[in-house]
């Protein structure tokens, strides 16, 4: 393992930004898992300040470094190509019962709903089928389900659908809901990243996107034909090439923060087994 540099400062949007700069540190690195849309303190990522920056945006700043956090909930940081590949690929098989599953049927695990999409996309599925409640949102009592990831994606099996939309929109903010959706074996029915979440890693044609104007047109073929359903569901989920730009994420990372540790520390030495 390399002897990392003993100060080095983790720095998020809950708290002081002031306080970046006033403990000692050799590296100073800032990530967020929020849509910065909800932080404007922090909408420049902490950059005239820290060493490395990282997010969901798309920034060209040498200092920044694009990793959205539902990589470090969905795939193993040291997991190799083949390793992802294998992941994926029972994901994608996770899809043939998909149409087995209880008609007109979808699930929704959620803490809060504080902008009222939930509750929108529950009430466009409730008029024409059932929608099951996971989580403490749409429950009047205790969550159904337990409190890992394992146990919402048990109750995400039971459905054909699961209503899965991010908080809040935002081009490239995109959390691991949608990934937990297809894990799940799931049609994904999602709103945010303006559209157009992962294009580099998830087929956009195997997401019902939720828009007003159209959603009802796309959903109601799938709740009244299953063999419309189990079309649509066993479609690819994932891009070619899914595999590799997961592994480039960590790849990147890893070569960032050994980059920043070797110029901290000059004895910093690569960890055998490395990604380099």
């Amino acid at each position: 393992m390399a002897r990392l540099p003993a100060r080095i400062g983790f720095y998020s949007v809950f708290g002081d930004r002031d306080a970046v700069n006033r403990t000692p540190r050799d590296v100073r690195i800032f990530f967020t898992g929020e849509n910065l849309d909800r932080f404007p303190q922090y909408t420049d990522h902490l950059l005239p300040e820290v060493d490395l920056a990282l997010g969901f945006d798309a920034l060209a700043d040498p200092k920044y470094l694009r990793f959205p956090l539902w990589l470090l909930i969905c795939f193993p940081p040291d997991a190799t190509v083949a390793d992802l590949s294998r992941i994926l690929s029972a994901w994608q098989d996770a899809n043939r019962d998909t149409v087995r599953r209880p008609p007109a049927t979808a699930s929704l695990v959620a803490r809060h709903d504080d902008f009222g999409i939930r509750a929108r996309l529950a009430a466009v599925f409730a008029r024409h089928g059932t929608v099951h409640y996971g989580g403490h949102f749409g429950n009047t009592g205790p969550p159904v389900i337990g409190a890992q990831w394992s146990d919402k994606l048990d109750f995400l099996r039971q459905y054909p659908f699961t209503i899965c939309p991010e908080n809040s929109d935002r081009a490239g903010y995109v959390t691991e809901k949608l990934f937990h959706a297809v894990a799940a074996g799931c049609v994904p029915i999602y709103w945010g990243a303006a559209g157009a979440p992962e294009p580099e890693i998830l087929n956009p044609a195997a997401i019902l996107h939720y828009d007003a104007a159209n959603f009802k047109d796309q959903l109601l073929p799938l709740l009244s034909s299953r063999s419309a359903l189990d079309e649509f569901a066993r479609q690819p989920r994932f891009r070619p090439g899914a595999a590799e730009a997961i592994h480039g994420y960590y790849r990147r990372l890893e070569d960032r923060l050994l980059a920043l540790a070797d110029a901290a520390g000059p004895q910093v030495r690569r960890r055998p087994g490395s990604r380099s």
